[in-house]
């Protein structure tokens, strides 16, 4: 761990890039799927924690697939543990090299809540498609169950993932997360002690707010899951019964896993596509603080989100301005952005650099102009 850094080695911050190009395709179908999906040739330099924001459909999944792929190419023996669907064309269009500080990657951890459900809604689709006309043919299923749970193994996956954790470190995780979310509740605490948000109903709902930083656990065990309800203390097995936003709290744990992979010296990259995609706006600004927090505390870690949300992103933000000068190139902001060019059949990816200070405040920024508007 090293908090502390000279200017040599925040200049080697920027060492960290992944270099990205499109393919020489030949094959008519998949130039159409490049044109498609978008261009981009480039490179992308990474900090501890690096943040892609952009409108919807604009490419910052796909950045991730391919940098995914990139990284399992290039490091043939690190370990992926991949809580989304894995599969399509993405290799045979885009391929890419990585610098040398980002060669000794162990762990690569990658979540899209969107991606579960598509993975199951496709795989289990394939394969009744073929078991019914299996037994059409030959009148016995196809045997190809074991295929199935294969893919379908993220969740499973983590469940061996945590095997792999060391106690000591796994406790030294946790602690962090709860000494954050304690610190979180002190400041707001302290806010409305000093007047700030005057009036007895804000207060109220402040206070309601604080309960719902963290409200719900969820971890493996040897044979699934188990969870808590920080909110009525309630506990629980199997994850059949809880709302979509178990995969919100599975995304902090798998932070966790990540943080104690890199605090017992394995260079580690977690990959959080839309991790606050089912969360209320504390749990997200919460989940944003601690990505900051981590990343700055261990060099070992390296984080890659994608946020729509101004909650996650300011605690993000937040967490970066109490050392701004250690971590000014811990952190890297990039918006992505489709478009077509004039008189061009393809589209293309832009990929630009935003500065920390810019106020992002997705969706709301248009409805603030709109209520605005309406008024004068």
């Amino acid at each position: 761990m090293n908090e502390n850094l000279d200017d040599e080695q925040l200049n080697n911050r920027d060492k960290m890039k992944v270099k990205i190009k499109v393919k020489e395709v030949t094959d008519e179908p998949l130039r159409k799927v490049i044109q498609s999906i978008g261009v981009f040739n480039g490179e992308i330099s990474l900090g501890n924690l690096t943040v892609f924001i952009g409108p919807n459909v604009a490419g910052k999944s796909l950045i991730f697939k391919i940098i995914r792929n990139i990284i399992k190419k290039k490091i043939p023996d690190v370990e992926t543990y991949t809580l989304t669907f894995e599969g399509g064309i993405i290799d045979q269009l885009y391929e890419g090299d990585l610098s040398k500080d980002l060669e000794n990657i162990k762990y690569v951890i990658s979540t899209n809540v969107y991606g579960i459900v598509h993975s199951i809604y496709e795989k289990y689709t394939s394969f009744l498609e073929q078991m019914y006309s299996c037994l059409e043919k030959c009148g016995s299923p196809p045997d190809q169950l074991g295929d199935l749970e294969k893919d379908l193994g993220g969740l499973l996956g983590i469940i061996e993932l945590k095997k792999k954790l060391n106690d000591q470190y796994l406790y030294n995780s946790i602690e962090l997360v709860n000494n954050l979310k304690q610190e979180i509740e002190n400041e707001i605490c302290d806010l409305l002690k000093n007047g700030s948000g005057n009036g007895d109903d804000i207060k109220q709902e402040i206070e309601n707010e604080i309960k719902n930083l963290y409200p719900l656990k969820v971890f493996p065990v040897d044979k699934g899951f188990e969870w808590i309800d920080e909110i009525t203390g309630d506990k629980g097995k199997g994850l059949f019964d809880l709302p979509p936003s178990f995969l919100s709290s599975l995304n902090v744990t798998l932070a966790e896993y990540a943080y104690t992979f890199a605090s017992s010296g394995d260079k580690t990259l977690i990959m959080l596509d839309e991790p606050d995609a089912f969360m209320h706006p504390g749990f997200a600004y919460f989940t944003g603080r601690l990505l900051g927090r981590m990343s700055m505390r261990d060099d070992n870690l390296l984080i890659m989100v994608i946020t729509h949300k101004w909650d996650l992103f300011q605690g993000i933000l937040d967490e970066f301005k109490q050392k701004a000068k250690e971590n000014e190139k811990k952190l890297k902001i990039y918006e992505i952005l489709r478009s077509k060019e004039e008189n061009e059949k393809k589209n293309k990816l832009e990929i630009k650099e935003l500065e920390k200070d810019r106020t992002y405040i997705p969706g709301f920024s248009l409805a603030t102009y709109i209520m605005i508007s309406k008024n004068l």
